[in-house]
């Protein structure tokens, strides 16, 4: 028969891993810290690429005026411009993202402390029927005088 208990906490151990798990259980890997440093990270180099594109798509867009100003641009304020704006823009996205994986994280961690804590309920009913097992196993060798044969076991069916 099949236990009533076990069979509850592994239909609620899979509904997990098959729904919101799928997304929460790979932060189960990361420590807080490393997995806001490591999405971050990723903004950084995302962003980074973003920026650019961005304006490189501008002066494209605008290449025609500045072709007819071209002596007159000051470079040195344009690549001043570039490079506040380049770190404004990391700084922004950086903040952001710190906020929203540090929620997202958060948000993940009580559901996995749950999955965990039904984990080891339910290691602990295949413990305990392994153990049950072993135990009427050894019952049955004092029953039959001590151990038995294969032969022992044709004769009993």
């Amino acid at each position: 028969m099949f236990d009533e208990e076990k069979v509850k906490v592994m239909t609620k151990l899979a509904i997990y891993e098959k729904g919101e798990g799928k997304k929460d259980l790979p932060l189960s890997k990361y420590y807080k810290r490393d997995y806001i440093k490591y999405n971050i990270l990723k903004t950084v180099v995302y962003s980074t690429f973003a920026y650019w594109l961005i304006i490189a798509g501008l002066i494209l867009i605008n290449l025609e005026k500045l072709l007819t100003k071209i002596n007159d641009i000051k470079y040195i304020n344009v690549v001043a411009a570039l490079i506040i704006g380049y770190v404004v823009f990391l700084i922004f996205y950086s903040i952001i993202t710190k906020c929203v994986y540090t929620k997202k994280y958060e948000k993940a961690v009580p559901k996995i402390i749950i999955y965990n804590f039904l984990l080891k309920k339910l290691m602990k009913y295949y413990e305990d029927r392994e153990n049950s097992i072993i135990i009427r196993d050894h019952s049955e060798d004092i029953r039959y005088g001590g151990e038995h044969s294969e032969y022992d076991d044709f004769i009993k069916h």
